[in-house]
């Protein structure tokens, strides 16, 4: 489980800055209900229509099978191949 928080933890830290006001995603984590965060952060990327980096959404789709959800769960999240978009990904091969 320590892995999943970690693995979690770590793809929060690097889309929450991209989300407006979304203090309920750490707020998750911090008392250890990472279905969900998970969940939350699928939902928040969504209905703000953050695009993510396909390194980030391989991480999210790599959780949301550790965690057991449906692909329908980050489906719908939009994917962008822009290497200057946001602050860039650290999170291929990690996971």
């Amino acid at each position: 489980m320590e892995d999943l928080e970690a693995h979690l933890a770590r793809l929060v830290d690097e889309l929450e800055p991209l989300l407006s006001a979304e203090p309920m995603i750490r707020h998750f984590i911090e008392h250890r209900e990472y279905g969900l965060c998970f969940e939350f952060l699928c939902e928040a990327l969504q209905e703000q229509r953050v695009s993510v980096l396909p390194a980030q959404m391989r991480a999210i789709a790599q959780l949301g099978r550790e965690m057991e959800f449906e692909p329908e769960t980050w489906a719908d999240i939009a994917v962008t191949e822009d290497p200057a978009y946001g602050s860039g990904s650290s999170l291929s091969g990690e996971l």
